[in-house]
């Protein structure tokens, strides 16, 4: 009945105030049924389109009530939430606020959730407060902080690139022999990230190399955003749906678009934890950014081992080993996925 939706839909409102702030629910919706695939898993990316006309509907509705926009008080306890500070004041820079580049994908993606505003491309820690509220509250433009448009990115893939990268492929599982584990790790469907060690140029395409041919099509990576100055590179963006990054700035506009692509469609992102490929062989410390986006878009990660990539093509080289003369044989890649890691874990 009614009363009873109601009295659940208070319920569960009333204990997400006292989760951390990431898992709290602005809204609860009800549908009669869950959209399932033929064995009976839940197809996340219908739900998840499902939810979004329902809060559109909300929106709208609201819109015509004119109902009251939530305010700048909001945007506060936002800001103490994720700092974990008890007050703040309008002249502080966010800087100032002690803010890292994680904590910077954080609040651009509460504020997006909140009040409908993306404003990844214009953040930047030496932002005022009374500045971030002016650019919420009145959706002004600020200055962006990168020198492209990232919405246009990954680049539709044409018939040109599709056929280069099925040959390369291909080519690859030739030139060097692959020992391939795990491979039952990867989901059959829905969107989630892949998680490599970083240990050359290649790896992308190594990993790639190891997917069903219908899996091609929604792959995406992250890569930094020099690979735009050059065509060969560029091209290469365009092959293996590359998303550009500031590695060195604001890597904020990057992730959101990751994000909005692992929410709004069959996506497989690779994105290396480490950031950056090893200079010796070893494994690098890892940064939150691959763990945070899988968090907020509620999709898996899937840890991948690979051996052997150092060898063929260590950071010293311009071009990799193709033949393993010394032992008269071909050079081995070994590629472990590892089970699936959930956001929420």
């Amino acid at each position: 009945t009614d009363a009873e939706m109601n009295c659940l839909k208070e319920a569960v409102l009333a204990y997400s105030k006292n989760v951390p702030m990431n898992y709290r629910l602005d809204e609860v919706f009800f549908i009669d049924q869950f959209p399932l695939t033929s064995i009976g898993k839940v197809k996340r990316y219908e739900l998840r389109e499902i939810g979004a006309e329902l809060l559109s509907n909300r929106h709208r509705m609201e819109s015509a009530q004119e109902i009251k926009k939530p305010s700048m008080d909001l945007l506060d306890r936002i800001l103490c939430d994720i700092m974990q500070i008890q007050e703040l004041s309008n002249d502080d820079t966010l800087e100032q606020l002690g803010m890292d580049s994680l904590q910077l994908f954080e609040l651009s993606t509460e504020i997006y959730r909140l009040f409908n505003r993306d404003i990844g491309e214009y953040l930047n820690r030496s932002m005022k407060i009374s500045e971030l509220k002016n650019l919420v509250e009145k959706n002004a433009c600020g200055e962006r902080t990168i020198g492209y448009d990232i919405s246009r990115f990954p680049l539709k893939k044409n018939v040109i690139s599709k056929i280069i990268l099925q040959l390369l492929l291909r080519i690859f599982r030739v030139i060097w022999k692959f020992e391939v584990d795990g491979i039952e790790n990867i989901p059959s469907e829905g969107s989630y990230i892949l998680c490599p060690n970083h240990e050359t140029h290649l790896d992308g395409m190594w990993v790639f190399s190891c997917l069903e041919h219908k899996k091609l099509s929604q792959i995406k990576c992250l890569a930094k955003q020099e690979h735009l100055n050059r065509f060969v590179s560029r091209f290469g963006l365009r092959m293996l749906g590359g998303i550009p990054i500031d590695r060195s700035g604001n890597f904020v506009p990057a992730l959101n678009r990751c994000l909005r692509c692992l929410q709004s469609e069959e996506s497989i992102v690779l994105i290396h934890p480490e950031g950056t490929r090893t200079r010796n062989g070893q494994l690098g410390a890892f940064k939150a950014g691959a763990a945070q986006l899988a968090k907020d878009a509620g999709v898996s990660m899937i840890p991948v081992c690979m051996k052997g990539g150092y060898v063929i093509y260590p950071s010293t080289s311009k071009l990799p080993k193709l033949f393993d003369w010394k032992n008269r044989s071909r050079y081995r890649i070994k590629i472990v996925f590892g089970t699936a890691i959930h956001g929420e874990s």
